[in-house]
């Protein structure tokens, strides 16, 4: 019964295999590059932040615009029955008029407006750091499935070839049939464990896929990675680079001075105002007010005023308390933040070392478990051991070569974190 299914997963195996190297053979074979750049191109969140800092550049325009002078026309009409003059009234005037002090309140909006556009470009690497960093994910769990599916596999086919032998050994009356009943139990399993590979492979080319937006089961060909690429660099080196280029501790500085220049904006309000202006107006009894036979038809004036709102009942001093509260809380964030990058750089700092010595360590373990593997299969053709040394010995190479390409891929996505964590996966 065993065999049966066995079989007929190893059919089914086989058929996509070929349905799969069909499609491939026209294919091309996608870089990691080329799939950070198609998922950055479809992005909604990548749409959305350049929209916002194109909103918030904008917003910055208008606000620049506050300094000039502005002018505004204005036309009215009264009726009155009992007064002893004309019982019509109608005027229209022109209106210019220039800023002149404003307590800084237009200069701190304008720096707040510059400050706003900046925290929206790192929101906007950010997003791109995030983004890229999940691509790699998703590319590297890929290639980790498909090269557990090629190991199991070949685990596969030296358990077919051992059952083979098995099988002719009982026939031949070698061995007892409860060592064949082990092989064939061993060959189902293997036949289940390479059924999981394949859907993990399925599992994570959907992943990938859905980042790119490509139809979930699209056939992706994807190009490996070198065996193993050092990369050198101290633990100074990349905390020095983490504060220079990560995003977050950028928009948490920039989150202090907004707190800053709040502050400033509101104690402007206890400041003066001045302003000049010149206006230009005609008065009549009739709508176009031509003539005025109860004074001039023309009045021209010019002004200048200075306002200063000396009493508010304390509501500009709460405001002022409000904001330096505000200014504090930011302070409180940014260091908490560095703290939490810092620890982020550090965990894939670790895990990148740890890597790195697994790779040599299990390098060396599956040249060791080939050679247990012969010497293991060689006895069994001569007879010297059972069919659990020879199925021990194909677990053990299928656990060194999983451990190996574990460890390699671990360090690759090691890499990428702690790319991520310094902030320069944004520079894609």
């Amino acid at each position: 019964m065993f065999r049966i299914v066995l079989i007929l997963c190893v059919l089914f195996y086989y058929s996509l295999s070929m349905v799969s190297a069909e499609e491939s053979s026209s294919q091309k074979v996608v870089t990691l590059k080329e799939c950070i750049a198609e998922t950055l191109t479809k992005s909604p969140l990548v749409t959305y932040s350049v929209s916002d800092i194109e909103e918030k550049q904008q917003a910055l325009e208008a606000t620049k615009l506050n300094r000039l002078p502005f002018a505004s026309f204005q036309y009215g009409h009264t009726f009155q029955p009992d007064a002893s003059t004309s019982d019509h009234y109608f005027y229209y005037s022109f209106t210019i008029e220039q800023p002149v002090y404003t307590g800084r309140s237009i200069t701190t909006a304008i720096e707040i407006g510059g400050l706003n556009v900046m925290y929206s470009n790192s929101s906007y690497r950010k997003t791109k750091n995030d983004i890229v960093y999940k691509v790699h994910q998703a590319y590297f769990d890929f290639l980790r499935a498909k090269k557990f599916e090629d190991i199991a596999q070949q685990s596969l086919l030296q358990l077919q070839s051992h059952f083979k032998d098995a099988n002719a050994f009982f026939e031949a009356g070698l061995i007892p049939k409860n060592d064949l009943l082990l092989s064939d139990l061993q060959l189902a399993q293997g036949g289940q464990d390479l059924l999981k590979a394949q859907n993990s492979v399925q599992l994570s080319q959907a992943a990938l896929n859905l980042l790119m937006k490509k139809p979930v089961d699209s056939t992706l060909l994807i190009q490996d990675v070198p065996d193993f690429i050092p990369r050198l660099t101290t633990w100074n080196e990349l905390v020095a680079k983490a504060n220079t280029e990560r995003a977050e501790i950028s928009q948490a500085e920039i989150a202090v001075q907004l707190a800053e220049k709040n502050i400033t904006a509101v104690k402007s309000a206890y400041l003066p105002t001045v302003a000049v202006s010149a206006s230009y107006m005609r008065q009549g009894d009739h709508p176009l007010a031509e003539s005025y036979q109860f004074g001039a038809s023309e009045v021209k004036t010019m002004e200048a005023t200075a306002r200063w709102r000396f009493w508010t009942w304390r509501q500009n001093r709460y405001k002022e308390e409000e904001a330096i509260r505000s200014m504090s809380k930011a302070r409180d964030l940014r260091e908490n933040l560095i703290d939490s990058i810092l620890l982020e750089l550090r965990q894939a700092f670790l895990t990148m070392q740890q890597s790195e010595k697994n790779i040599a360590l299990s390098r060396q373990a599956i040249e060791q478990a080939k050679e247990n593997y012969r010497i293991s299969e060689a006895r069994y053709l001569a007879q010297l051991s059972t069919s659990t040394e020879v199925l021990d010995a194909n677990t053990l190479l299928l656990r060194s070569q999983t451990n190996y390409y574990n460890a390699l891929y671990e360090y690759n996505l090691a890499w990428a974190a702690i790319d991520r964590a310094t902030g320069t996966l944004a520079d894609y």
